[in-house]
Formats: structure tokens, C-alpha cells, sequence
């Protein structure tokens, strides 16, 4: 926040929650899940900005923070972004279902 302020910019904190995890777990085992957290991961860090943040702040919760934003919907866009990555099918080669 004190870099916004400091540069006269915007920030944006998005928080990210994966539905149907506890499925994922509970079916196809914890090597299953570490796989989606891993594709989750990797897919948003492709879409968003090298200078932003992403960290995973829980079992399926992620928090990326955006710095630098001109405007309110620079926030919209780079969530739709994050979303439209997530939407494509994710295999898992190496799970060992139950």
C-alpha cells in the first residue's frame, strides 16, 4: 500500500479459492491434490505480471497482489484473466486414484 501511495497508483488484492478441492483430496488422494496446487500455481503465474504477487495462503486458497494498476478494471482484467487460464482441463499423468 505504501508503494501505491508513494508512486500514486492502484492495488489490488485478489483472493482465489479452488471449489471442489476437498473432493479432490478425499477421491484421488493428496498426490492428486498437490498436483492441481501445482498446475493452479503455475498457470496463474504464467498470466499474471512479473511484478505481481502470488503466494497460497491455505490449503486451497491463493492471493495474488497487483501493484501498478491505472485504473479499477486493470484489477477485472487480470481476475478474468486468472479465471480463463483455470477453466482449461487439468490432467494429473502421475495421480494414483483410489
Amino acid at each position: 500500500m505504501a508503494y501505491a501511495n508513494r508512486h500514486d497508483s492502484g492495488l489490488a488484492v485478489l483472493l482465489l479459492d479452488l471449489d471442489g478441492f476437498k473432493y479432490i483430496n478425499d477421491t484421488l488422494g493428496h498426490q492428486a491434490g498437490d498436483q492441481v496446487l501445482i498446475e493452479v500455481s503455475r498457470r496463474i503465474r504464467l498470466v499474471i505480471r512479473q511484478a505481481d504477487t502470488l503466494a497460497r495462503i491455505g490449503g486451497d486458497e491463493f492471493c495474488i497482489v497487483a501493484t501498478d494498476l491505472r485504473k479499477p478494471s486493470d484489477a477485472l482484467r487480470i481476475a478474468q484473466t486468472c479465471l480463463d487460464s483455470l477453466r482449461r482441463r487439468f490432467s494429473l499423468p502421475n495421480a494414483i486414484t483410489r
